[in-house]
């Protein structure tokens, strides 16, 4: 218990916004091909958020992490466009030399691709953080009408619910 409550309140750790990450990968390098987010596990909420930036500036092929990327802990906060936070979660950065992936690859998004990638269209990552936005359920329960962060909410009758509104719900249901 004492180790997480160290954890809790532990300065180290860097919180950023998706769109902070991008603006920082757009400073650090000039030639960016691609940057897509693989979302780790795809089936529940994503405990970590890797975000893969294709360039040739990179250190070579592999995941290379770079700074202020590369020490101490870092955490991601993805808004709604309403402002309510659809998830937070461990964050890791890198870039590779790797050719871009594409978004048919499953519990893959890509959030900027250049027009110049032969055989891909281009994407701005406005666009592309609208489709990142669109995997994330709405995170205001139906119920209570209170914004659950950095959890998915279930879903009862296809509303939205928090767990304690849904397991309401469910056990009238039951009765």
């Amino acid at each position: 218990m004492d180790e997480v409550i160290d954890r809790l309140l532990d300065e180290t750790t860097t919180y950023w916004t998706i769109e902070e990450v991008i603006d920082e990968l757009d400073t650090r390098f000039e030639n960016i091909a691609s940057i897509g987010v693989d979302l780790l596990p795809v089936s529940e909420n994503p405990t970590t958020l890797s975000v893969v930036c294709y360039t040739g500036e990179a250190d070579g092929v592999g995941e290379h992490y770079f700074a202020p990327f590369d020490e101490g802990e870092h955490r991601v906060i993805v808004e709604h466009d309403d402002g309510y936070p659809l998830i937070d979660a461990s964050l890791r950065v890198y870039a590779t030399m790797d050719g871009p992936k594409s978004d048919i690859m499953r519990g893959y998004t890509v959030l900027y691709m250049a027009d110049s990638v032969l055989g891909s269209d281009y994407k701005s990552s406005t666009e592309g953080l609208a489709d990142l936005r669109e995997q994330f359920p709405d995170y205001v329960c139906d119920g209570c009408g209170v914004a659950h962060e950095g959890r998915y909410v279930m879903t009862t009758d296809d509303e939205p619910f928090c767990e304690t509104c849904a397991r309401e719900n469910l056990g009238e249901r039951d009765e």
